[in-house]
């Protein structure tokens, strides 16, 4: 796997410049920061998450699950099965 490759999936995943709370502001959120954001509302709240949480949830896990899958592409195969 190239070096641009890596970075390019690391990218979306998090955001790398990204040194202080303070930088999300001027780097922008990447897909950890909305997961955790989603599992801090759905983990907070008093009741069974909403239909929006839920909806959120597969939107972004189908996010992941993409860049899982490039992360297998460019390794070759050889990340087969890292989410189970």
């Amino acid at each position: 796997a190239t070096k641009r490759t890596l970075d390019a999936i690391e990218g979306e995943l998090m955001q790398p410049k990204a040194k202080s709370r303070q930088d999300t502001l001027n780097f922008g959120v990447r897909l950890n920061n909305r997961v955790a954001a989603v599992i801090g509302a759905a983990g907070n709240a008093d009741a069974a998450p909403t239909k929006q949480v839920t909806e959120l949830a597969a939107l972004l896990e189908r996010d992941v699950d993409a860049q899982l899958a490039k992360l297998d592409r460019a390794l070759g195969g050889r990340g087969k099965g890292a989410r189970n």
